[in-house]
């Protein structure tokens, strides 16, 4: 019950817990297992001869790894293998079926990380699963997938916390913060929960960069501060609201321009060009240039 304490409260941290069971296994401590992880139980190890059929290429752990599967593939083959049947509200994913429909291998969510529960072990005499390249490319991928997904980057001035996984950290070593440029070296407040280690800020990050975290002078991980999105909201003013705002400030050197019926433009171009009147101008002179013509042509003194 000790180590399987210990393993809920791995998964619970974000951690990623493989099942692979042994060919003599005690059924009550692998059910007990199974239950506490949420997982799938067994009710027999079957003894027949089968193969892989088919593989989740949509699930992330095969995501990207096949560009396409050939229906000729050589598959997984197993001799004897554990039979599961699902619980109600099994939180199942299920990663690879056998031929007659049961399952191979399935993830769980757990916590903050995933539980990865085969149906075969490490032993030739279950399957060749461990002699396939299949074996390989599925513990690789599960391996990155459980370093998590870091954020793209961390708000300047929030309370941010950093985390770090998988680091043993004794009471008399510091972790450094330090800009990439050199200019800051902040020592983070730590804390430990499980195997994760978590960084402390406090919003002491007032200026955006690259940070690098170190520990015993060897850097671990870099982390990317950005300033508040929120500072490029915007927000809208009628010109009323404009005009008061200007008043309120003091400034005298501003004016605020309308759109008129011939749009913006016409607006910006008469305040940096000026009022143009030459086409009045010229309309003028050529009424009075009629007027003119007909008083001489009609006027009799």
């Amino acid at each position: 019950s000790g180590l399987i304490q210990e393993l809920i409260k791995f998964c619970d941290n974000g951690g990623s817990l493989v099942i692979l069971p042994a060919s003599n296994l005690d059924k009550d401590s692998y059910t007990e297992l199974y239950l506490a992880l949420g997982c799938n139980t067994f009710s027999e190890v079957v003894a027949d001869e089968l193969k892989v059929s088919d593989i989740d290429t949509r699930h992330p752990i095969f995501d990207g790894v096949f560009n396409r599967i050939p229906g000729n593939v050589d598959l997984p083959k197993v001799q004897k293998y554990l039979k599961f049947f699902k619980r109600t509200q099994s939180r199942e994913e299920r990663l690879m079926s056998l031929a007659n429909g049961s399952s191979f291998a399935s993830a769980y969510p757990y916590g903050k990380g995933h539980v990865y529960s085969f149906a075969v072990g490490t032993s030739g005499e279950m399957s060749n699963f461990t002699r396939h390249s299949f074996f390989v490319t599925t513990l690789l991928r599960i391996a990155e997938l459980s370093q998590g997904r870091e954020k793209l980057y961390y708000t300047v001035g929030e309370d941010e916390q950093l985390e770090v996984r998988y680091t043993s950290v004794l009471s008399d070593e510091q972790f450094h913060l330090i800009q990439k440029n050199g200019e800051l070296d902040i020592l983070p407040e730590r804390k430990n929960r499980g195997g994760i280690t978590d960084i402390l800020l406090h919003g002491q990050i007032e200026d955006a960069g690259i940070y690098q975290l170190t520990f015993n002078n060897e850097q671990l991980k870099s982390f990317g501060f950005n300033y508040s999105r929120l500072e490029s909201t915007l927000k809208f003013m009628n010109q009323k609201e404009i005009d008061e705002a200007i008043n309120r400030s003091g400034l005298t050197n501003f004016k605020t321009i309308a759109k008129g019926p011939e749009g913006f433009n016409s607006g910006v171009q008469e305040v940096t060009e000026g009022k143009k009147l030459w086409k009045k101008l010229i309309i003028l002179a050529l009424i009075f240039l009629g007027i003119e013509v007909l008083l001489l042509k009609f006027w009799k003194t």
